[in-house]
């Protein structure tokens, strides 16, 4: 397995302008243009096996079905992993184990033309498990993204690989250009970032929000920095979170705040102190 595809995305997506949102509804699409790659294809060129004796635990899972029969329109098979309803998938597609109901699945499904389909699943854990345990998820061949350093990375790579791919498309997680018109602002509601990008903008809360709010100097930073096209860690944040988390760091420090001179001088002092 070369990982040439996964490279070549970490090339294009692994900075910051680049993140991975999880959406709030399946993003379903088709795309069957000449210029995308099979899902064979992406095997080669991202996945290695998951094997035990070589990788000790996966959060991300890619069960791949070659070659079999025909078991349903794409449309269906899409439409049932779009709705949750994984135990109503066909035998040869069904997951030998049931994923956890916090576990995000997508699938894309590639109609080969002569009675028979290529499909992958992509299973979304929300904790790390052992390979075993991860491997017992998969009716077909168990495969997991090549190692590579910097998961964040890998992670944006990955869909920027999947959106390459030919076939029926449903996917929970889209990946976005901080920078372009195309971010949009969440609502509390709606927002759901991954682990990696909460830390990332917790940790720029923490380092550059200002911890006084007396002149509004607070309340521009947070404005100016949560605009989908500012590029900072928290572009496209809900107002009311990040203003949360700031607050929260201006209690940690309250008492502690620093003076533009000193408070105290002699005239402060009475006669009887200074003698």
């Amino acid at each position: 397995m070369s990982g040439r595809l996964l490279d070549e995305g970490m090339n294009q997506v692994s900075d910051r302008r680049w993140q991975v949102k999880v959406l709030p509804h399946p993003d379903i699409s088709t795309n069957d243009s000449g210029d995308r790659v099979t899902i064979s294809d992406f095997s080669a060129g991202v996945c290695r096996p998951l094997d035990c004796k070589a990788v000790k635990s996966a959060s991300v899972i890619m069960d791949f079905h070659v070659g079999i029969v025909e078991c349903g329109s794409a449309n269906t098979l899409g439409k049932l992993v779009a709705e949750g309803k994984l135990a109503e998938l066909p035998p040869p597609l069904r997951f030998s184990n049931m994923p956890p109901a916090t576990s995000k699945v997508d699938i894309i499904i590639e109609n080969t033309g002569d009675g028979c389909m290529n499909v992958l699943k992509i299973l979304y854990l929300e904790k790390t498990v052992p390979s075993k345990a991860a491997m017992s998820f998969c009716s077909g061949t168990p495969l997991v993204p090549v190692f590579r350093n910097g998961p964040h990375a890998v992670k944006k790579a990955l869909q920027w690989a999947l959106d390459k791919v030919r076939g029926h498309h449903v996917h929970w997680h889209s990946l976005q250009d901080k920078s372009s018109g195309n971010l949009t602002r969440s609502t509390s509601t709606t927002w759901s970032p991954e682990s990696d990008d909460l830390s990332e903008g917790i940790k720029f809360i923490n380092l550059h929000a200002p911890e006084c709010d007396a002149r509004n100097e607070q309340t521009f930073w947070i404005l100016t920095h949560i605009r989908p096209e500012s590029g900072s860690p928290i572009a496209g944040w809900p107002e009311v979170k990040v203003r949360g988390m700031a607050q929260n760091k201006s209690r940690g420090v309250s008492g502690a705040q620093s003076m533009t001179e000193f408070p105290l001088n002699t005239y402060n002092l009475n006669e009887a102190v200074l003698g």
